[in-house]
């Protein structure tokens, strides 16, 4: 997001509120480093891109072919999904000895629970269709001890691929909670802010800003109540072996430090760091869980069906596109001084078109598709 000079000024004087100098100092950093890891995954989003349309039978039309769409490629996705989807979804649990029996069952019927809760199948419909599509997926899974009234709840999200940012040093999948950072970015609307932060930190953000200009990548669609939201970025990190959450604006305000005495509401800026894990009696792992499909050497994104049926798909749809072109009738040239007024056919017919002819001769030319084009030259009606 740019600003001008005033706005930079009211910014940084919103800023130096809630926070220090070294924080602001960090948290621009941070979104210079979400630009940067951004920008290095250009050429994924464009591969991306071009699944998408294809999967969506939405690939850009070309003048003089009939743009057949034969979508192999969706019908495919679908039916993966639907094969997962529409199973039973149950857990299992068993301990380890006779005693943990009575244990085991109680945790299954919790675990059921969590997952009825969370509507589990919609949110691996989501996560499988990117997976199977694209070849990557991610599930987030935290604990919201704010849910359910107050006795809280572990949720699960599927967060989208061009929302996810991993630290780009890492290059093997199975290395993922090496990452010294791993950041996600969320559209809210500015009640949202109000009611997890507080009315004095809400309102400190630019509403209707972004921390970055979108690609052609998963286009948003844009609304008028887009001017009542702002980017929230989730920055994920390890300090000193402890897990650790900031949550800060795409304008550069900083929310909250899971690693600093205070809750949301609070302002932290004199506050001092605890340095304790932001989960209680949980490893200090980040709760994502990444899913490529089909792995690739060397990077950390793998690839999925479409890239494999891209070719095929693109084959078959020139393939009838050929058959339709072939199975036309003979093309016909009208004679410039007939009567015949080419308006009246249907342009997407291949109508006669005009041409000199001589008179009295009729001649063959080249074939069109798998036909002879004959020209008859036509007498002009008196």
């Amino acid at each position: 997001m740019k600003y001008n000079d005033v706005e930079k000024g009211q910014l940084e004087m919103r800023r130096q509120e809630f926070m220090t100098d070294e924080e602001i100092k960090e948290v621009d950093e941070y979104i210079c480093e979400l630009l940067q890891n951004r920008g290095e995954m250009e050429d994924l989003y464009d591969r991306w891109s071009d699944e998408d349309e294809i999967y969506r039978g939405d690939q850009p039309l070309k003048d003089g072919i009939p743009n057949t769409r034969v979508n192999i490629i969706n019908a495919i996705i679908e039916s993966q999904v639907s094969n997962l989807v529409d199973k039973n979804i149950a857990v299992t649990c068993r301990g380890e000895g006779v005693s943990d029996q009575g244990y085991a069952n109680w945790a299954r019927i919790g675990l059921d629970w969590t997952l009825r809760k969370n509507r589990i199948k919609k949110i691996l419909a989501v996560h499988e269709r990117r997976r199977s599509l694209f070849g990557n997926g991610f599930l987030r899974v935290h604990f919201n001890p704010d849910a359910f009234h107050g006795f809280g709840l572990v949720e699960i999200t599927t967060p989208p691929l061009n929302k996810i940012y991993v630290d780009t040093k890492i290059k093997d999948p199975l290395r993922f909670q090496e990452a010294d950072y791993i950041m996600e970015t969320i559209s809210m609307s500015s009640q949202r802010f109000e009611d997890m932060y507080g009315e004095d930190k809400a309102s400190l953000i630019y509403y209707g800003s972004k921390a970055y200009e979108d690609t052609s990548t998963f286009n948003e669609e844009e609304t008028e109540d887009d001017e009542d939201s702002a980017t929230l970025i989730l920055r994920w990190s390890r300090h000193k072996g402890k897990l650790r959450l900031q949550e800060f604006s795409g304008c550069g305000v900083l929310l909250f430090d899971s690693h600093k005495s205070g809750n949301r509401t609070d302002n932290q800026k004199n506050n001092k760091y605890n340095n304790e894990s932001y989960y209680d009696f949980v490893s200090e792992k980040y709760p994502y869980f990444f899913t490529p499909m089909y792995p690739e050497e060397g990077l950390l994104w793998g690839f999925g069906e479409g890239k494999l049926l891209k070719p095929l798909q693109n084959m078959l749809n020139d393939l009838y596109d050929k058959i339709r072109m072939a199975a036309r009738p003979n093309l016909l040239l009208v004679d410039y001084n007939s009567d015949i007024d080419i308006e009246d056919f249907d342009e997407n017919s291949f109508a006669p078109r005009p041409a000199n002819l001589q008179a009295g001769r009729a001649v063959e030319t080249v074939a069109w598709g798998t036909k002879n084009v004959y020209w008859f030259p036509l007498q002009k009606c008196s």
